[in-house]
């Protein structure tokens, strides 16, 4: 490209995107060190009529364990449950304290290794599954929890 030709506007942005970027990063001290600022997701939220009945459902039927269990204010707890070895936790907010109903929040999916054992083990507890769906993308089963919040688990 000679000087009196301009460069496209596109490409422009794109050379100023970049150097945000970079800017950015030096600002964070990210920069040349591989980090990234987000990691993963921490936390979902879902809103619960009762936490206690929650916790026994995620504890006690999917093998979650609780994490955190404390007092966020007068009569509001956090409490945070997440599978074993997972990064990410579910918070279980009591729906009443937010003003929220119970069953709002986040739609989730879980993996699992085996699908056919995970139905086998959910279902000797007592939790309602339904049958294996075999998709182009995947194979899923789903479960509803005590609050009425469907949740799909996947062979990963």
């Amino acid at each position: 490209m000679n000087d009196t030709e301009q460069q496209p506007t596109w490409t422009l942005l794109t050379d100023r995107a970049r150097v945000l970027r970079i800017i950015a990063d030096i600002r964070c001290g990210q920069a040349d060190k591989g980090i990234s600022m987000i990691t993963h997701i921490n936390v979902a939220v879902m809103y619960v009529a009762d936490q206690q009945r929650s916790v026994d459902f995620y504890a006690d039927k999917l093998g979650f364990t609780k994490t955190v269990d404390a007092e966020m204010w007068p009569g509001a707890r956090w409490v945070e449950v997440k599978p074993p070895n997972g990064q990410t936790s579910i918070t279980l907010h009591s729906a009443e304290a937010f003003g929220k109903k119970p069953g709002e929040g986040a739609y989730l999916t879980f993996a699992c290794d085996d699908i056919d054992e995970t139905v086998r083990r959910l279902r000797e507890v007592g939790v309602t599954v339904t049958d294996p769906v075999e998709e182009a993308w995947g194979t899923y089963i789903k479960v509803t929890d005590p609050d009425g919040h469907e949740v799909m688990i996947s062979k990963k």
